[in-house]
């Protein structure tokens, strides 16, 4: 039975149940064998699993009670993006589209939003089930066992300290379609390029192969944007340990995406030449595209500085002391 408990539970544990196991065998007369009390007492015990379960400091979820209604919350976000996500780059794909099948389109659809919907929901519990594993607790304050008090509510935080709910959900939105988009539809990230003789033609700004062997990546970006939003809503204001966590994610996400966009081949390499076919614009040079990897790259890493420094300086600006 103990091998079901935590290392740490498992030696006071087993001391425990050897004490309680002679104590019941006491209970029994002489006459009976040894082995027939021994049946009687683990018969007394019950299902091992069930004991096991019973002697854990925390019962064991997925998904905790603590953290359910923040889960929900976040799903219901993150879903509704996708749904909008998906929905929007497929009615742009089929405006721009030559051929218009409409049994075809809505069958990509629906196979795509169904694909999509079912990553989101995986990528949101595996979050969370994480966070449940790991014992994080992300409600905003643990009340302390017994009791409840009034000096457990949440101090109301001055309007510069406070973390502005709109904002955290508006960035999980547009960091959800920005990731259906790049995942499901990168070829719509693009430049729409209209001409007299053949309607609008669809330029992609990236290689579609080489993004494509980088879906994993773009899904960790997506995992910890989504691990930096969570604790701001739920916490509702800035203190430092708040900061920390975030500016360590952040920290992550930027090494992810300098991996991504450190790769020059993950551009387009004919998008000049497409565009000069096709609207007879010529760019002063080449290397003005290919220099746009070094621009990516000092824009990433400026945006990731700018982040982390705001963080940290409301962290400790507004710490409040517990």
């Amino acid at each position: 039975m103990t091998k079901r408990l935590p290392e740490k539970q498992k030696s006071d544990i087993e001391k425990e149940l050897r004490t309680l196991i002679e104590d019941m065998l006491e209970q029994y007369t002489q006459d009976e064998s040894y082995e027939s009390k021994v049946k009687k007492v683990l018969l007394g015990l019950g299902d091992p699993a069930l004991l096991a379960d019973s002697y854990r400091e925390t019962k064991r979820y997925l998904i905790g009670p603590q953290n359910f209604d923040n889960y929900v919350f976040l799903l219901k976000i993150v879903l509704g993006a996708i749904f909008l996500g998906i929905s929007v780059a497929t009615a742009i794909g089929s405006f721009f589209s030559s051929e218009f099948d409409v049994v075809n389109l809505i069958t990509e659809y629906i196979t795509t939003l169904f694909s999509a919907l079912l990553q989101g929901f995986a990528w949101v519990t595996t979050v969370f089930a994480i966070a449940e594993y790991n014992g994080v607790d992300l409600m905003v304050e643990k009340g302390k066992k017994g009791e409840w008090n009034i000096s457990e509510l949440p101090v109301i935080p001055e309007k510069a300290a406070a973390i502005s709910r709109v904002e955290s959900v508006f960035s999980i939105v547009f960091l959800t379609i920005f990731t259906s988009m790049f995942y499901f539809a990168p070829q719509l990230i693009a430049a729409y390029v209209k001409s007299a003789s053949s309607g609008v033609t669809i330029v992609p700004i990236f290689n579609i192969g080489v993004l494509s062997s980088y879906k994993v990546l773009v899904i960790g970006i997506f995992i910890l944007g989504i691990m930096k939003e969570v604790p701001k809503i739920v916490s509702g204001r800035w203190t430092f340990k708040l900061s920390v966590f975030i500016s360590i994610l952040s920290v992550a996400s930027t090494a992810l995406a300098l991996v991504m966009f450190s790769n020059p081949e993950i551009w387009n390499a004919s998008f000049v030449s497409d565009i000069l076919l096709y609207t007879g614009i010529d760019f002063t040079s080449e290397d003005s595209w290919i220099n746009i990897t070094t621009g990516s790259i000092l824009i990433i890493v400026i945006g990731a500085i700018v982040e982390i420094a705001t963080s940290l300086y409301k962290g400790i600006r507004y710490n409040i002391a517990k």
